[in-house]
């Protein structure tokens, strides 16, 4: 079936590919964190919700929100009254291959994961390959997808399911039999494992005037109204049920992107997607959804790992956007995010690049920058924060209550007062930041006391990045104080006495981010954390994961009966399905 999207694409680019709640970080002091919405843009082009409901406005594929790559839902309607539901998903962890042993551990707080045992029973043998999950259940065979390295661990590559007989039976039949006939493996040399997989059934559906009927996975029967709000086709539950958006195939697949999976199969599918799009835009150059499409998936994939050239190739299709419809707001803020992104994290490994050459004149976060780095930031970036400051201004000027928009301002104003050389000059940026941050405030407060809630209509469109973590002792980068001691993350992390678990970031829920921060911890000789660094982890996670670690308590760690301070990793877990 080809899908149908209701309204042009033109009409509904901004719901699909920009509009998208974010909350933010917006000042450096860990004392003034303001969170808050964005406020959805003003529309023209609305649909009443009471409409009758025709085939030709279902026809297509539906995604179910809240999505995540974990569980993956999709719906598709036949005129024949008939829906295909699809869950599919993918999910990573570690494994250990001993003999016919298979260990695997949910290090990756992936849901397929965890469902699964510990240990399973394993076989390989050339091109084919048992699994066997439960003893109450069969020993399922696979086939090899890609040659096998010679000399390599046997179970090495990639395996896909041949037919498997799941007794319907069994608990969770439906799910078992997606993860072990319905899917696909890998294992790489370092020990990670990979899983993709999918199931589909079908079911009766009706349309019922302004909306339609069905029963989902045969459980319930759920009511959806219809709507069509900015030419965004959506498809809501009723009593604030599931809701279904449309979407073409191949912004599903983009939003099936795994941040930091650099597995061949991951980097060719995204590589395609982009592909795709960039079709769609050849057929259209003066579509800004389109353009939004390409950004958006860029800037995903530019996150983690960092890629610079990515971040700047999304940068220059919101460009785009802002000559083919100057008068909207959202390009502006993207380009302003963008430009803080890269020259923050340019400050940041200036100032570390600094600290290495000069231990004994170490420079804090707070502090200006010494002349000869400044004057290499300047010439590097100067014109980089220029123009995010001006492409922010212009979007606050478009919409004043632009809060997100503003907390950039803010972060941009601190990156320029690093740039600047008197005292003076540097004080007058720094206040208009913090204008700013109470500006921000009393926005914030305002949609608070109107009873604004937050909502996710987007897909495509990535969060922006947290701002940077607050202001810390020097950076650590590998200087060891006299009687400290170097101890492992797991031996250290038996020491701790007191532990505050990190606070799970809306927006990284909302738009099911999760994994491993890893860091770089000094404790204390009290037990005290006293500073942290940040060694891997996606942007919207530190800042949570920095909060609760520095809050947590050690047994002090003794060296000749005296207490000594401990160099070591702490890493932390955020799972959407604990």
């Amino acid at each position: 079936m080809v899908p149908c999207r209701g309204q042009s694409r033109k009409q509904g680019f901004q719901m699909r590919a920009l509009r998208i709640t974010t909350f933010l970080l917006v000042t450096l002091s860990p004392l003034a964190n303001s969170y808050g919405q964005e406020p959805s843009p003003p529309s023209k082009d609305k649909t009443p919700t009471n409409v009758n409901l025709t085939f030709a406005q279902l026809e297509g594929v539906w995604l179910q929100l809240p999505a995540s790559i974990l569980d993956l839902k999709t719906f598709q309607f036949s005129p024949d009254g008939t829906c295909i539901f699809t869950r599919s998903g993918e999910a990573s962890g570690e494994y250990e291959h001993v003999g016919d042993s298979l260990t695997i551990s949910a290090g990756y707080s992936s849901a397929a994961i965890k469902l699964l045992p510990p240990v399973w029973k394993i076989h390989a043998d050339g091109d084919a390959l048992t699994l066997q999950m439960f003893n109450d259940l069969p020993a399922c065979p696979f086939h090899r997808i890609n040659s096998a390295s010679a000399g390599s661990d046997p179970l090495v590559g990639s395996w896909a399911a041949n037919a498997c007989d799941i007794p319907a039976t069994a608990p969770n039949s439906s799910v078992w039999k997606s993860l072990v006939s319905n899917a696909a493996y890998t294992f790489t040399a370092e020990g990670k494992i990979h899983l993709r997989y999918t199931e589909s059934q079908v079911f009766p559906y009706s349309i019922q005037n302004a909306g339609i009927s069905v029963p989902v996975i045969g459980a319930k029967d759920y009511r959806y109204s219809f709507t069509a709000e900015n030419g965004t086709p959506t498809l809501t539950g009723e009593n604030h049920g599931p809701v279904l958006i449309k979407q073409t195939p191949t912004e599903i697949l983009a939003w099936k992107y795994t941040e930091g999976d650099q597995s061949e199969e991951v980097i060719r599918r995204e590589n395609n997607v982009l592909a795709a799009f960039k079709a769609e835009l050849a057929k259209d150059p003066n579509d800004p959804g389109a353009v939004d499409d390409i950004g958006a998936l860029l800037f995903r994939m530019a996150g983690q790992p960092f890629d610079k050239s990515k971040f700047e190739e999304s940068k220059t299709h919101f460009q785009r956007h802002i000559q083919l419809k100057p008068q909207d707001p959202e390009p502006y803020y993207w380009v302003g995010v963008i430009d803080w992104l890269l020259a923050y994290r340019a400050n940041s490994e200036l100032r570390s690049e600094y600290n290495r050459n000069n231990l004994t004149k170490q420079v804090k976060d707070t502090d200006p920058l010494p002349l000869a780095v400044r004057a290499d930031y300047v010439s590097k970036y100067g014109a980089m924060v220029e123009e995010g400051i001006t492409d922010l201004k212009r979007a606050i000027l478009l919409r004043p209550n632009y809060d997100d928009a503003m907390a950039y301002l803010n972060l941009l104003y601190r990156r320029k007062a690093d740039m600047v050389e008197t005292e003076a000059d540097r004080a007058s940026f720094e206040k208009r930041a913090d204008d700013l941050v109470e500006k921000i405030k009393a926005i914030k407060q305002a949609n608070a006391a109107a009873g604004n809630q937050p909502i996710v209509t987007s897909l495509l469109t990535p969060p922006p990045p947290p701002p940077p973590p607050p202001p810390s002792l020097p950076p650590i980068g590998g200087i060891i104080a006299p009687q400290t001691i170097q101890v492992g993350g797991a031996v250290q992390a038996a020491k701790i006495v007191s532990k505050v678990n990190p606070t799970y970031p809306l927006l990284a829920r909302q738009t099911h981010i999760s994994g491993p921060v890893r860091l770089h911890a000094i404790i204390g000789k009290d037990g005290s954390v006293q500073r942290l660094e940040v060694i891997s982890g996606h942007p919207l996670l530190l800042q949570s994961a920095l909060d609760a670690v520095y809050q947590w308590r050690y047994q002090p760690t003794l060296l000749n009966g005296k207490p000594v301070e401990v160099d070591t990793t702490v890493e932390v877990i955020f799972s959407l399905n604990p």
